[in-house]
């Protein structure tokens, strides 16, 4: 069908292009914030022409920007919007040169402008009207949405638009999921590359043969696939063990520190159930705070023997807390330790001897938890940018207690006035934690989480 993109008492322009209904849904929506998750070929660049000519007419002056991943792709959208001016014999202005590619309507002073999101300090400055994000999900860093652009769309009337096929659950699904938070702003679309009519069926099951199902369920399908990239996708979820502390109750946990942006996050294990039954949570406490609160922890369960991240900060809050008469034991992180700890409790939650606690913020950092590699080709894993990974570590550190020391646990550390606290000595036993462990190679990182 065709549509007309935009109407005044004197002049009418036709968009000279077929839309399927799919297309027209997002075109025709006022909400400030749309949001299209779509498969491949779903005819996203269509869209993202005729919503920025809509915004361009509609308003004399207005500021209109598309951004894509690379300036390559920013390139193929302006020539699709310049094309359709063309084709709706709309007047225009065309600038293009390697540093600025602008489109000037001639009829009302309006301006459209391709840029890329590979250098996020060159957006800076201006305030828009409108703005269309072309295949978010493929910028990596959710600053230049959250830090940048979002700041710049502050008026009432400016129009947002984010489309893109997924990849995995990152930022751009953080905004699909917007709706559900605020709908009267925010509004979500899905279609998969079947919606568009004009491809052949037979195209759409080749595909299906030929790509793998968690491949084609995200390019073809638009859906955002649990794993990839992501650390922890096989797992259940269980309530809090709530039961009462008993006496001769064993107990476990891990402590991840923090001091004021991040959260000190303790969780406890039951040792008999292999259940989680405590989780606290904090931040921007005093050191002497923390070490009380965690103090209490270890006195309500039975003094509990407790893992510590004790990287950088954590060293002096270690012998404090060996001070305090906790019974208390240093894990330091490298790149070398970090994946170990990390691939046991992935181990243990896939073969179900631990479960995720139903917490909503545990779940969260959970799901988005991720690996990626280095371009020395080393695997990295950590949170995504602006998110935490506190509650993953402390859960981390407490599957690791678990899993490598006695189950005689909740005895006393000595310190051993010739060593440091890292061979501080445990009267059941004696134990080097994070030193000396055995390595696995980058290729048994891989394969463990089946990298393709």
């Amino acid at each position: 069908m065709w549509l007309s993109i935009y109407m005044t008492d004197e002049e009418t322009f036709n968009v000279n292009i077929s839309l399927h209904d799919a297309q027209i849904e997002v075109i025709s929506d006022e909400h400030k914030y749309r949001v299209w998750d779509a498969g491949r070929q779903t005819g996203k660049s269509h869209v993202c022409s005729v919503i920025a000519n809509n915004i361009a007419l509609g308003k004399p002056g207005a500021l209109v920007w598309i951004i894509s991943p690379t300036y390559k792709q920013s390139s193929f959208l302006f020539k699709k919007i310049v094309d359709l001016c063309k084709e709706c014999n709309i007047p225009i202005h065309v600038k293009k040169t390697p540093q600025d590619m602008s489109i000037t309507y001639d009829w009302n002073g309006s301006v459209i402008m391709a840029l890329s999101a590979d250098n996020k300090d060159n957006l800076r400055g201006a305030t828009l009207d409108g703005l269309i994000f072309d295949e978010a999900a493929m910028v990596n860093d959710d600053s230049v949405w959250y830090e940048v652009l979002m700041p710049m769309c502050w008026k009432e009337d400016c129009k947002v638009v984010f489309i893109s096929t997924p990849k995995g659950k990152n930022w751009f699904y953080d905004l699909y999921k917007m709706e559900t938070k605020d709908p009267k702003n925010w509004k979500s679309f899905h279609n998969t590359s079947e919606s568009n009519p004009f491809i052949p069926p037979e195209f759409i099951e080749s595909m299906r043969q030929r790509l793998d199902k968690d491949t084609f369920d995200q390019e073809i399908l638009g859906t955002f696939n649990e794993g990839n990239g992501l650390v922890f996708y096989d797992y259940d979820v269980h309530e809090l063990d709530g039961r009462a502390v008993q006496p001769g109750d064993m107990f476990i946990a891990g402590v991840d520190l923090a001091k004021s942006v991040d959260f000190t996050v303790v969780t406890v294990i039951n040792i008999t159930t292999n259940e989680v039954c405590y989780v606290d949570r904090w931040q921007k406490s005093s050191w002497d705070d923390t070490i009380e609160r965690i103090y209490s922890i270890y006195e309500t369960y039975n003094h509990c023997s407790m893992l510590v991240d004790s990287t950088g900060l954590g060293d002096p809050i270690l012998e404090r807390m060996l001070d305090r008469g906790i019974n208390a034991y240093g894990f330091t992180f490298s790149a070398k330790t970090k994946p170990q700890i990390v691939r046991n409790l992935v181990a243990m939650l896939q073969s179900r001897e631990l479960y995720v606690p139903n917490l909503e913020y545990f779940k969260d950092e959970m799901e988005r938890f991720s690996y990626y590699t280095t371009p020395e080709g080393n695997l990295k894993y950590s949170a995504p940018r602006g998110y935490h990974d506190d509650c993953v570590m402390s859960f981390c550190l407490a599957a690791w207690s678990l899993a490598n020391t006695p189950v005689e646990c909740g005895g006393i550390y000595e310190k051993d006035e010739g060593h440091e606290y890292d061979d501080f000595i445990y009267n059941m036993d004696t134990r080097s934690v994070g030193i000396d462990m055995v390595q696995d190679s980058y290729e048994d990182s891989l394969s463990y989480f089946d990298v393709k």
